[in-house]
């Protein structure tokens, strides 16, 4: 039998291009016309034909679908438009808090990049490791992130698997001369010419392939050489180093400035040739400790287990026998900044990045993404009761449910899109903020940073798409002789879920808030926590040049005599936050165990009296008093580590020297509070000490330093005047913690603000919608008060169970932060209750304005209201 039914798929082209008007008499017109070519010229002409017919009228469906989608868009965008300008207040208020909660995603969101992408930029960078030791020390494990000068020539030289190697010598706070100014850089280094082509070092002057060879040469970034020369050009210039000598360094070349996202960042990098003609014993020496960070690149395919155990078995080729129980490992350089391998490591190449700050700043900007699209939410379905009738006058002109849902989402997709027009804008304007508070410039830029834009695109769809699809889809559900006939369907017009929306997200504003005022606490505490010693008005002197070092007491004579200072005395080096000197103490029933470890310096017979110092037994050095080179004082803390019972009087050794105990002082910081008080042990110092500690009067101590300032450089011609308050030392170790106390601030700033604004376009329109009521309520007798009242106690409510709801998560993340220190802040109520006041603070202020309009409005205007 044959079939004389028209091809299934043209068919169904023909259907799907017929439009739901006439649809049903263009198809039946093609059968009936396929029926008569069937019969007249048969079954292959009648299908030619009708696949001829469905072509053909495919361009045409086309044009007409585009066309028509495009007027069809056109008309969802004024009628966008006309409804949002209908609305100015209602969209303002969505614009700006979306825009708030956008800019600060995007902000944070560069952060955790940032911090995430540390070491990415080198070549090989799955290749390179850095070396740290093992040493065993006081029955302890301690990781060193240096080596001795000739471990990475003598690995490269003798390891297959290592490819090159490369040292670098790190120097802090270092005095520059140039000509006859005198600056002082945080940071530089000495490293060698494989330093440029291993991490990628882009010169913009010089030849790369020389300008770290000979000794005695430098590269200076870009911007400090513009800081120092100006617009000249610095190759050639002499600058003049004061690093335990004077020494003048000629610039071969001017470096692109180091990205901010790498450890190896420095403004300066000098020859590493140098150290071979200023320390040459130095070069040569082998020790457990050392002072040389080293990096490896191993070759492809290498097992870094297997070097690891033949750097240790080189290393205790060359170590004397009391340093073979050290060990070396290889550390991935991706892993330096951020990985947990590098916690608790000594002298690290820079500050050390935080997960648990990427977690905390990650969570909060969520956080504020969320608050802000409930916030822009809320506001829709807060209008959706109000337009039912224009949904049931559209459809009863004919208007489909797909229109309708186009309509509301292109509405949700122009205000999304204004509002992240608007966080653009806030993004660039609070990125130099954001920089201030990180002690850091990020290199994010809305042009200038890939990620941007799309992530820009995905959350203008994300969110808009969310907030319009429940209006949208809820609405256009109705149909029109519903809406006319019963009003206002049961839905989202209850305003319950609003409310708990808004308690929510005042619950994240009062987590922030007490995290805030904790963190700003413990920062409080710290700076104002007695240290144990008088730092107030006490500088340290550096005494920089090592040719001549051997005459302490005569410096310190001629500035106590001559310059109106209160005391000064002599140190090695005064030990703060960020330096600090370790050695091994055994006493002599333990002189074959592993003793303790504990906090060294020396000192002379002043410093106690500078400082304040308390001594609780026996006595101070003596001046005059040779024997007192064999003598120590000791904390308290020392003390007890030694479990003797009259320390006073008896032997401790350091190595194999022999010292005697002869005072015990309390107990002073010398550390963070984030560390408990270490044992400390102090020796009588020589003339080679390398700084002073000076304590300037109270009053007038500007003139007293400016004094002191003139007889250093009398008696010191050529010696920089390097000094620094010892109050800034200290404070330096909790720069963490004012920069996160900064950021949470910001971040309280931004969730109260973009909850505040939620809350009171709730409170606008749901004063709108009880207009007539109040107006009953006053022609009744209800006073101002009462209304108030009345249509503030359900907002307040919910922020009062919001509280309750925080407190505990608030407190649960206080308590886990500070188990960072030793030494914190009690946890008290105050803050708790205080978020709760200024909570219930801005949400009352928040809604005040519009209920207090509408309870001093006129009755006869409510009534007389639509």
């Amino acid at each position: 039998m044959t079939n004389d039914r028209p091809p299934r798929f043209a068919a169904w082209i023909v259907h799907r291009i017929s439009g739901p008007e006439e649809r049903i008499s263009i198809v039946e017109d093609y059968d009936e016309m396929y029926q008569e070519v069937f019969r007249t010229r048969g079954p292959n002409a009648a299908r030619s034909w009708y696949w001829s017919q469905a072509l053909r009228s495919v361009p045409m469906f086309l044009v007409r679908s585009v066309w028509g989608s495009c007027a069809m868009l056109n008309n969802y965008f004024k009628l966008g438009l006309r409804n949002i300008r209908k609305h100015k207040r209602f969209a303002l208020l969505n614009i700006i808090g979306l825009a708030v909660g956008l800019a600060s995603c995007l902000l944070m969101a560069g952060y955790v990049i940032h911090e995430l992408s540390f070491e990415t930029m080198h070549p090989f960078n799955d290749r390179i490791y850095r070396v740290n030791g093992r040493i065993p020390m006081g029955g302890r494990i301690l990781h060193n992130a240096v080596v001795s000068a000739p471990f990475g020539p003598a690995a490269e030289e003798s390891i297959p698997e290592i490819e090159a190697s490369v040292r670098i010598l790190r120097r802090h706070y270092v005095p520059v001369g140039i000509e006859d100014q005198v600056f002082k850089e945080q940071k530089m280094f000495f490293t060698e010419q494989a330093f440029l082509e291993a991490f990628n070092v882009p010169l913009l002057r010089g030849s790369r392939s020389t300008a770290l060879e000979a000794p005695f040469s430098m590269i200076l970034g870009e911007s400090l050489a513009r800081k120092y020369f100006g617009d000249q050009d610095p190759l050639g210039r002499t600058v003049r180093l004061t690093l335990g000598q004077t020494i003048e360094f000629q610039v071969t070349g001017v470096m692109r400035d180091m990205p901010s996202n790498t450890v190896l960042r420095t403004p300066m990098i000098a020859s590493f040739a140098t150290l071979y003609q200023t320390h040459r014993e130095a070069m040569t020496h082998w020790e457990s400790w050392g002072s040389f960070t080293t990096f490896f690149r191993l070759t492809a395919g290498a097992d870094p287990s297997s070097v690891e155990t033949k750097l240790t078995e080189l290393a205790h080729s060359h170590l004397p026998e009391d340093a073979q129980d050290a060990s070396y490992y290889l550390q991935p350089l991706g892993s330096i900044y951020i990985g947990r391998a590098g916690r608790n490591m000594n002298n690290d190449l820079d500050n050390s990045g935080s997960l648990t700050r990427i977690y905390i700043i990650s969570g909060i900007a969520l956080l504020i993404l969320v608050v802000a699209a409930i916030n822009f939410i809320n506001l829709s379905t807060a209008k959706i009761s109000g337009r039912l009738k224009e949904v049931g006058i559209r459809k009863t002109c004919g208007a489909v449910r797909s229109h309708l849902i186009n309509q509301f989402m292109m509405e949700s997709l122009l205000l999304t899109s204004a509002a992240m027009g608007m966080g653009l804008l806030l993004f660039s304007l609070f990125k130099p903020r954001l920089d201030l508070c990180l002690g850091k410039s990020l290199s994010l830029g809305i042009l200038s940073t890939p990620w941007i834009l799309p992530t820009v695109a995905g959350m203008v769809l994300a969110v808009g798409l969310l907030a319009g699809s429940y209006p949208a889809m809820f609405l256009s559900r109705f149909p029109a002789a519903v809406v006319f006939r019963f009003g206002n369907p049961r839905g989202p017009s209850k305003s319950g879920m609003r409310r708990v929306l808004v308690g929510f997200q005042f619950f994240v504003a009062v987590v922030l808030i007490i995290c805030t005022l904790f963190v700003l606490k413990q920062v409080k505490y710290s700076e104002a926590k007695n240290l144990g010693y008088d730092h107030d008005n006490l500088i340290v002197l550096s005494y920089r040049d090592a040719n001549r070092l051997r005459n302490a007491d005569a410096v310190k004579s001629q500035i106590q005599g001559r310059s109106g200072i209160v005391s000064i005395a002599s140190v090695d080096r005064f030990p703060s936050a960020q330096n600090r000197s370790i050695s091994t103490i055994r006493t002599a029933a333990a002189r074959d165990e592993e003793g303790i470890i504990a906090q060294s310096m020396e000192v002379d017979e002043d410093f106690m009296a500078t400082l304040g110092l308390q001594l609780i037994e026996g006595r101070n050095f003596e001046p005059g008093r040779t024997a007192d080179r064999q003598s120590v004082l000791i904390n308290e803390t020392a003390a007890r580590a030694l479990e003797m019972e009259n320390p006073l009087g008896t032997t401790i050794f350091r190595a194999d020297k022999s010292f005697q105990i002869v005072g015990i002082l309390k107990d002073w910081h010398t550390n963070s509070i984030h560390a408990p008080i270490y044992p400390m042990v102090i020796f009588r110092s020589d003339e080679t000490a390398a700084e002073f500690v000076i304590r300037l009067p109270s009053e007038g101590s500007q003139e007293v330093l400016a004094t002191v300032r003139e007889v250093w450089s009398e008696i010191m011609p050529g010696q920089i005047f390097d000094y620094a308050y010892v109050d800034d030392l200290h404070l330096r170790a909790y720069d963490s913690e004012r920069r996160l106390a900064s950021l949470l601030i910001s971040f309280c700033e931004l969730t109260v603000f973009v909850a505040c604004l939620g809350i009171f376009g709730l409170a606008a329109y749901s004063t709108e919608q009880r207009t007539k009521e109040i107006g009953i309520r006053k022609v009744l007798g209800s006073s101002v008060a009462a209304l108030l009242f009345l249509l503030s106690q359900s907002y307040v409510r919910w922020v009062l169970a919001a509280n309750i709801l925080a407190w505990p998560i608030a407190y649960g993340l206080v308590n886990r932060w500070l188990q960072a220190f030793a030494y914190r802040a009690a946890i008290s109520l105050g803050p708790f209750l205080l978020a709760a006041l200024l909570a219930l603070t801005v949400a009352l202020f928040s809604v005040l304005y519009q209920t207090l309009k509408a309870a001093l409005t006129s009755p006869v205007r409510s009534l007389r209201y639509e």
